[in-house]
């Protein structure tokens, strides 16, 4: 979102391959707005349009990486390596963070009125240039269930964090950011 205007239409290049789940299966050649490949990887955790936005900003994956870990110290984050663009693990590079240093990233992105909007969407149907039509719902169970208070934000999964969860909720004029990690459900 800092890197590209969100309606440029980017190319899915051919070094997209062996992208673990979950992934919308995107092909290379097909074309796709930004704002809906980051609709993708907000809503059903596309690690392949992770990679394509990455390869796009950077030219590699291994390069947006680099931006990644400037940026995420810039923003104090200094407890965090990236090693990929989805967080995934990483056999080759270790790869980690924290709730907090998450939390300081989170808080950045809410300044981008398009992010707030979309960790707050249910679903969202995304085309390819070539009218290709996708289906996203978000994994967000929070947003499904009726409490309280609306909790937007991205979960993830790994084997090694399991459930983790980074949002935000507001009371008044008040945002409260919330960033958990290891959580068996």
């Amino acid at each position: 979102m800092e890197r590209l205007p969100l309606n440029k239409v980017v190319t899915v290049s051919s070094r997209l391959k062996d992208v673990q789940p979950s992934k919308l299966h995107l092909k290379p050649g097909e074309q796709y707005k930004v704002s809906d490949l980051v609709y993708a990887m907000l809503l059903s955790s596309a690690n392949d349009a992770s990679i394509v936005l990455a390869e796009s900003v950077a030219g590699s994956e291994e390069e947006f990486v680099q931006l990644m870990n400037s940026r995420a110290i810039q923003l104090g984050a200094t407890r965090t390596r990236f090693a990929n663009s989805n967080g995934l693990p990483n056999k080759e590079v270790p790869q980690y963070t924290t709730a907090y240093d998450m939390s300081l990233i989170f808080r950045q992105a809410l300044q981008h009125p398009f992010f707030k909007e979309a960790v707050g969407r249910k679903h969202k149907t995304i085309y390819s240039r070539a009218g290709r039509r996708i289906i996203l719902k978000n994994h967000n169970k929070m947003l499904f269930t009726p409490w309280g208070k609306n909790v937007y934000g991205k979960t993830g999964y790994t084997k090694a964090a399991q459930a983790c969860f980074v949002g935000y909720t507001t009371k008044g004029d008040r945002t409260f950011i919330v960033a958990v990690f290891g959580c068996s459900r």
